[in-house]
């Protein structure tokens, strides 16, 4: 790989004439159906969308290295880029541990949770990058409860002024080059105001569409750049139906 995952998304993105991130969270309690639903959701929804995102629904019940590889593998043969949802937060050595498997298993990105402090994130980052992959960093949850973190008022270290973790958390990302924020759909103003501070450099991710309340249009107006879409797509009775309609809003 010679691009840069903010590069191939964006390619992927091209191709597909998609913004939009399939969620695979999946509920099988199956092994065998869990793998096989995964495998042809992902390949009827292919035209539709521009990358996968998996999260513990799959990493947990399946094999890392051979059964998740071979989604991963899937994604990309058709053009697609694959994040891993984990929302890594832990110290830079057991971070690097799981990233390099997560890499081995195929995957481009994952998400982080800022709340390993500035030096672990820049750590995961620069770890990612020399694997030309990316980390998107939560700055904003979509869950109802997540104020009760992302919006505590803080005091910033560097200029001494108080002001909501979020934007600590934003300001680490521009200042590390993160590949992407993710920011809930559920949360227009505060997509706005994110949008308003990274001005395009970094790339919005927003989930929370339907399922939790979040409004694609609204979030689009206010600038995310990818919607992730899980629940509402892959549930619908007619999945490819609902991922178009959602498709042609972000590629408007």
């Amino acid at each position: 790989m010679s691009d840069i995952f903010i590069e191939r998304i964006k390619k992927s993105a091209n191709l597909h004439e998609s913004k939009l991130v399939l969620a695979l969270d999946l509920s099988y309690t199956n092994k065998k159906d869990l793998l096989k639903f995964a495998k042809n959701t992902t390949n009827t929804l292919g035209d539709y969308i521009c990358a996968i995102k998996i999260n513990f629904h799959l990493l947990l019940p399946l094999d890392l290295h051979s059964e998740v590889k071979t989604i991963t593998g899937l994604a990309h043969s058709i053009g697609l880029q694959t994040i891993a949802d984990i929302k890594l937060n832990d110290i830079s050595n057991t971070n690097e541990v799981a990233l390099s498997h997560l890499w081995s298993a195929g995957f481009d990105a994952l998400t982080m949770n800022p709340f390993i402090g500035f030096d672990a994130l820049r750590d995961a980052i620069l770890y990612a990058h020399k694997n030309n992959n990316g980390v998107i960093a939560l700055v904003y949850m979509s869950h109802k409860g997540a104020s009760d973190t992302y919006g505590l008022k803080v005091i910033d270290p560097k200029s001494n002024t108080t002001v909501q973790m979020y934007e600590l958390f934003l300001d680490w990302v521009e200042e590390l080059n993160a590949d992407g924020i993710v920011v809930g759909a559920t949360l227009p103003e505060i997509i706005k105001r994110c949008s308003a501070r990274i001005k395009g450099k970094v790339p919005i991710f927003s989930p929370g569409v339907d399922t939790q309340g979040g409004d694609a249009k609204q979030a689009l107006a206010n600038g995310s750049d990818y919607l992730i879409v899980g629940r509402s797509i892959v549930e619908a009775k007619d999945p490819k139906v609902q991922a178009s309609q959602i498709r042609q809003l972000t590629w408007s």
